[in-house]
C-alpha cells in the first residue's frame, strides 16, 4: 500500500514539473517574440536610434532574429525588418509551441 502512495506521489509531482517546464518554454518564446515585435514597432515609427531603451531592444532583436534577418531584402528598410523580424516571431512562436505541446504530451506518457 506504501509503494503505490509513493508512486502517485511521484506521478504526481512527475506531471506538475512537465507542466511547469512546458510553460517555461512557451513564455520564453513569447519573450522572444515580444523583443522582435517591439523591435518591429520601434523601426516602423521612426524611434530614437540614440535612445538608450531603443538600443537596447536593438541588440537583442539583432541577436534572436539569426537566419531571418536578411532572408528577403525589399527596397524599403523598414518592410525589411518588419518583413524578417515579424517571420522570426511567427517561428519562435510556432516552435514555441510546438516544443510545449511535446513536452506535455511526451511527459504524459509516464503518468498513462
Amino acid at each position: 500500500m506504501a509503494t503505490s502512495a509513493v508512486t502517485r506521489r511521484f506521478l504526481t509531482v512527475w506531471s506538475q514539473a512537465v507542466a511547469v517546464l512546458a510553460t517555461a518554454v512557451m513564455y520564453v518564446a513569447l519573450a522572444v517574440a515580444a523583443v522582435l515585435i517591439l523591435h518591429i514597432a520601434l523601426v516602423v515609427l521612426d524611434a530614437n536610434g540614440a535612445n538608450p531603451i531603443v538600443t537596447t531592444v536593438r541588440r537583442l532583436a539583432d541577436k534572436l532574429v539569426g537566419p531571418f534577418a536578411q532572408l528577403f531584402t525589399p527596397q524599403d528598410a523598414k518592410q525589411q525588418v518588419a518583413i524578417n523580424y515579424g517571420l522570426a516571431a511567427a517561428v519562435y512562436l510556432a516552435a514555441g509551441g510546438a516544443v510545449s505541446r511535446g513536452i506535455r504530451l511526451l511527459g504524459g506518457r509516464l503518468v498513462r
